[in-house]
C-alpha cells in the first residue's frame, strides 16, 4: 500500500502542502516537482514511468526522454491501489491538476470570449412582415396596412413622435418583404375548408401579388420593395407595401409562422434544412430561400433586420406531418374530442406541442445566425393574442435625458392566466388570450389565442442581445367610445421605439474589465479607402504604421489600429472623457445615460477621431470565457498530456466560435500550457499579438510577453 501512497502523493504534489508520502519529505518547488527531491522518496516509480519528461528543469532520477507521464505504469505490481494514472488523471484531479500545468511565462495570456461591438452607423433597414393569412385575419390586415405610411415616414424622417425633432438618424434605404403563415402540410389529407391543399403552401417565399380586395393594387410587384429616402416617394412606397400586406384569408389553418420566417431568410447553402416526415420516414428535405435562394437580395449584411409577425394564433411548426392528420381513421396523433364527442381539430396543436420544433433551439438560434456578430441589429416584433392590459402591466418605460427605453417582463406575460392554453367550456377551441368586440356590433367577437411559442422567441432573442417586442392584436381604436376597430398604433409605436434604440452604435451589454493599465481588452481597426494611408491619419488617433495592407496596386487598402485612450484618475473622478484623439470605453461618464440604454456601456470616439469617410471600422473585444466549457482552452495544462490541446469535431467548432476565428487551433506550448496558434496578428483576438516564443508562433498578451 505504501507504493500506492507514494504514487498519489507524487500526483498531488504542489496542491497538497505537507503531503506525507511515508518516506523522506518531498520538498515543493513552487507548484512543480524538483526531480532531485524524488531520490529515494518515490522509488516505487522506478521502471514504471515510460516517457517521463523534464519537470522544472530537473529530470526525474533515472529517466531519460522528455515526454509525459505515460500512465500505464508498466503493468507492474507497483500499481497496487493506484491503478492506472492515465493522461487525463482519470478525471479525479480535473484538467488543471498540478502536474498538468506548466510553468507558463505568459500567465496573463488568459482565455476569453471574442465578441464584436458595432461602431459604424447603420442607415438601412430590412423589414420582413409575416402576415397570418388564415380566414380570421381580414380586419387585422387592414389595421396593419393603415399603419404602413406612418412607419415609412418615421423611418425616413427620424421623427418618431411627430414633434418636428429627430429622435434618431433617418435611414437611407428600406427593404420590405411580405410572407405568410401558410407553409402547407406536405400533402397530408385534410378537408378543403382548411385551405391546406398546396404541398408547401407559400413556403416562406416573398409575395409578389396582392391577395386582398383592393382594386387599385398593381397586378404584380417585385419579390421585395426598395425605398431610397433620397429619391422615392414615401406615400407611393407605403401604398405598394400595403398591397402586399393584404395577404387575404385563404391560408392554411395550421399556421407555421416561425418556420415561415426562418425559411424565408435562411441561406440556401446553410446547414439548417427544412425536413418533413410521415410515419417516421423522411419524405422531403428542402433549403432556405435566403442568400442565393428565392428571396435573394432582400437581407443585406449591414442592415437592421426587423421581423414583424402579425397573427391571432400561436405557431404550430413541426417536421412531423402526422401532426396535421386530423381525418384518418387511426391517426398517429388522435384528435382531441369536444364535449359533444366530435373531433376538435382546433386543439390539435396544443395537445401535441412535444412533436413541434423547440423554439429556442431552432428559431432563436436560427435567427441569431442571421446576425452572428451584431445581435443588436435584429428585432423581432410580435403583434399577437396577448391582452392589451397584460402587455401594459408587464412593460416598463423609462426616459433618461430624452431617450426612452422599454423593458418587458416576458416571464410575467407568460405566467398570466390569460396566456394558459386551456380548452374553452365546450372543448371546441382554446380560451382566447384576448378578444375584441365586432366593430359592427353584430356577429361573433374577434378572438386571438395565447401565443406562448411566439412570446418565447421574443424573450429568447431579447435575452441574447437582440430586440424583442410583444404587442396586442386585440387593441381597439377607442373602446371607451364604442369604436372597436382594430388599432395597431400602439404596436407600431413600440416597434418604432425599438428600431430607434437599435440604431445607435457603440453600445454593449458586456461589462469589460479594465486591465492594470486602465485599458480594456479590445481593439479597433479601420480599413481605409484606397489611396489613404494610416500615416496621413495619425493626427486622428490612428497608428501611423498599418496593421496590414489588403490588396495590391491602386486598390490596396491599409488597415490602421485606432488608439485606445485610458481615462486618468481625474477623468474618472470628474466623469469626463479622456483627452486626445482615439476611442475609449465609457462605463463612468455623466453622459453615458444619454448614449446608451440602461445596463449598457459605450464605445466613444473623441471629436476628430470618428470613422473616416468611406472607411470600414471593426471592433473586437475579449471578455470572460464561457461558463461550463470542459474542453481545453487557452491556459489549459498539457504537461501530462501534450495532446490535451488537440481538438476536433464539436470541440474545435466551439473553440473557433468562442474566438471568432474560423481556423483557430490550440497548441501545447513549450511552457506546458495550451495557446492559440497563429501566423499573424489577425489570428489573435482582442489585444493579443502573434509572437514567436521557443520556436512556436503563439497568440500572447503583449503586456506579459517575455
Amino acid at each position: 500500500m505504501r507504493s500506492s501512497h507514494a504514487l498519489m502523493c507524487l500526483v498531488l504534489l504542489g496542491t497538497v502542502p505537507g503531503c506525507d508520502c511515508g518516506g523522506p519529505e518531498v520538498p515543493r518547488d513552487g507548484d512543480v516537482l524538483d526531480g532531485a527531491a524524488l531520490d529515494g522518496a518515490v522509488g516505487v516509480l522506478d521502471g514504471a514511468l515510460l516517457d517521463v519528461g523534464v519537470l522544472d528543469g530537473a529530470p526525474l532520477d533515472g529517466t531519460t526522454d522528455v515526454g509525459v507521464l505515460d500512465g500505464a505504469l508498466d503493468g507492474s505490481a507497483h500499481n497496487d491501489d493506484a491503478a492506472v494514472l492515465d493522461a487525463s488523471l482519470d478525471g479525479a484531479l480535473g484538467d488543471q491538476a498540478a502536474l498538468d500545468l506548466g510553468t507558463d511565462p505568459l500567465a496573463c495570456t488568459q482565455p476569453g470570449t471574442s465578441s464584436v461591438v458595432r461602431v459604424a452607423e447603420v442607415d438601412a433597414i430590412d423589414l420582413l412582415f409575416m402576415v397570418d393569412n388564415s380566414a380570421s385575419m381580414r380586419e387585422e390586415q387592414e389595421a396593419l396596412v393603415a399603419e404602413l405610411p406612418r412607419m415609412v415616414e418615421v423611418l425616413a424622417s427620424g421623427d418618431r413622435d411627430d414633434d418636428g425633432t429627430q429622435d434618431f438618424r433617418p435611414v437611407a434605404s428600406i427593404h420590405v418583404g411580405v410572407i405568410t403563415s401558410d407553409m402547407g402540410i406536405g400533402g397530408t389529407p385534410i378537408p378543403p375548408s382548411a385551405f391546406c391543399g398546396t404541398v408547401l403552401g407559400d413556403d416562406g417565399v416573398m409575395l409578389t401579388e396582392h391577395r386582398g380586395t383592393n382594386a387599385s393594387c398593381a397586378p404584380s410587384y417585385p419579390s421585395f420593395l426598395e425605398f431610397m429616402v433620397s429619391s422615392d416617394d414615401p406615400a407611393t412606397f407605403a401604398e405598394s407595401a400595403g398591397c402586399l400586406a393584404g395577404t387575404g384569408g385563404l391560408g392554411c389553418a395550421f399556421e407555421q409562422q416561425l418556420e415561415a420566417i426562418l425559411k424565408a431568410l435562411t441561406p440556401a447553402d446553410s446547414s439548417v434544412v427544412f425536413e418533413q416526415t410521415r410515419g417516421g420516414t423522411l419524405v422531403r428535405s428542402t433549403r432556405g430561400h435566403g442568400g442565393t435562394g428565392a428571396n435573394a437580395g432582400f437581407l443585406r449584411d449591414t442592415s437592421l433586420l426587423a421581423l414583424i409577425l402579425v397573427s391571432d394564433e400561436d405557431d404550430c411548426s413541426s417536421p412531423d406531418l402526422d401532426l396535421y392528420d386530423v381525418i384518418s381513421a387511426n391517426p398517429r396523433y388522435p384528435v382531441p374530442r369536444a364535449n359533444d364527442g366530435n373531433p376538435s381539430p382546433n386543439l390539435q396543436c396544443t395537445a401535441y406541442r412535444e412533436v413541434q420544433y423547440e423554439v429556442i433551439k431552432r428559431y432563436v438560434s436560427g435567427l441569431l445566425e442571421l446576425r452572428p456578430d451584431f445581435r443588436d441589429l435584429l428585432l423581432f416584433a410580435a403583434i399577437v393574442g396577448v391582452a392589451p392590459e397584460v402587455v401594459a402591466a408587464n412593460t416598463t418605460t423609462t426616459t433618461v435625458d430624452g431617450h426612452t427605453f422599454v423593458d418587458t417582463d416576458y416571464a410575467a406575460i407568460l405566467a398570466d392566466p390569460s396566456m394558459l392554453e386551456a380548452p374553452n367550456p365546450s372543448a371546441t377551441n382554446l380560451v382566447p388570450g384576448c378578444t375584441r368586440p365586432n366593430p359592427n356590433g353584430v356577429g361573433p367577437r374577434n378572438e386571438a389565442y395565447p401565443p406562448r411559442r411566439i412570446v418565447d422567441v421574443a424573450r429568447g432573442l431579447d435575452q441574447a442581445g437582440a430586440h424583442g417586442v410583444v404587442a396586442s392584436i386585440c387593441q381597439s381604436r377607442d373602446p371607451d367610445q364604442g369604436d372597436f376597430r382594430a388599432d395597431f398604433t400602439p404596436a407600431v409605436d413600440s416597434i418604432l421605439l425599438a428600431i430607434e434604440n437599435a440604431l445607435p452604435v457603440g453600445c454593449t451589454e458586456d461589462l469589460l474589465a479594465r486591465r492594470a493599465g486602465g485599458e480594456v481588452n479590445c481593439e479597433v481597426l479601420e480599413r481605409l479607402p484606397a489611396g489613404v494611408s494610416c500615416a496621413s491619419q495619425a493626427g486622428r488617433g490612428r497608428d501611423a504604421v498599418p496593421v496590414r495592407v489588403e490588396g495590391s496596386g491602386p486598390s490596396a487598402r491599409e488597415v490602421c489600429r485606432v488608439r485606445q485612450l485610458v481615462p486618468t484618475s481625474a477623468d474618472l473622478g470628474q466623469q469626463r472623457s479622456p483627452s486626445g484623439a482615439g476611442w475609449f470605453y465609457d462605463d463612468y461618464t455623466s453622459t453615458l445615460p444619454a448614449r446608451c440604454p440602461p445596463d449598457h456601456q459605450a464605445i466613444v470616439f473623441t471629436p476628430g477621431a470618428e470613422v473616416t469617410v468611406d472607411a470600414q471600422m471593426t471592433m473586437e473585444c475579449l471578455s470572460e470565457p464561457p461558463a461550463g466549457v470542459s474542453r481545453a482552452d487557452v491556459g489549459t495544462g498539457c504537461v501530462v498530456n501534450p495532446r490535451a490541446c488537440e481538438l476536433g469535431g464539436v470541440d474545435l467548432q466551439s473553440l473557433r466560435a468562442q474566438y471568432r476565428r474560423p481556423a483557430a487551433t490550440l497548441v501545447c506550448a513549450a511552457s506546458g500550457n495550451c495557446h492559440l496558434a497563429c501566423t499573424s496578428d489577425a489570428d489573435c483576438p482582442g489585444l493579443m499579438r502573434c509572437e514567436t516564443i521557443a520556436g512556436q508562433s503563439l497568440c500572447v498578451d503583449p503586456s506579459c510577453a517575455p
